[in-house]
């Protein structure tokens, strides 16, 4: 029992050394893990956040391509998954994302913003977008107060 204790805290402090010296890093996984094509077959052409003000709940879309394997039988093919953050939230006052941490604390995570295309994400500074194929899975997350994994 004493190793994991100490392996633990020894882990928690490595995170905190590679995250810029902050204890308050954490992250949050998408609970949507979509199958991709085969690994190694393809590329990560887009990643984009999207608002559904309809469903309430923030949305990742990222798309592949089958670019290594075309030729004049084969074309291009694209296929885009579609990942949900449904614990994010949109602020009824302004056009805040924001989180609850638990203790009663709205955690911004960015904001959305209009313009000439339609509606915008943009995170915040300390937040990072990660998603990226994990066995053949697309695995995302949002990592706050670090970097991305």
């Amino acid at each position: 029992m004493k190793g994991f204790v100490l392996g633990a805290t020894l882990l928690m402090a490595a995170q905190s050394v590679l995250l810029g010296g902050t204890s308050s890093s954490f992250s949050m996984v998408s609970p949507d893990r979509p199958r991709t094509w085969l690994i190694g077959g393809n590329d990560k052409l887009e990643q984009r956040l999207r608002w559904s003000e309809r469903q309430n709940t923030l949305f990742l879309d990222v798309t592949y391509g089958l670019l290594f394997f075309t030729d004049g039988l084969h074309p291009p093919q694209y296929q885009t998954y579609t990942v949900r953050f449904p614990e994010v939230r949109l602020s009824p006052a302004d056009p805040s994302l924001y989180i609850d941490d638990g203790h009663g604390h709205r955690v911004i995570l960015g904001h959305l913003r209009r313009g000439l295309f339609g509606q915008e994400v943009v995170l915040s500074p300390n937040v990072t977008l990660t998603a990226h194929r994990n066995a053949g899975f697309l695995d995302a997350r949002l990592v706050f107060g670090g970097a991305g994994v």
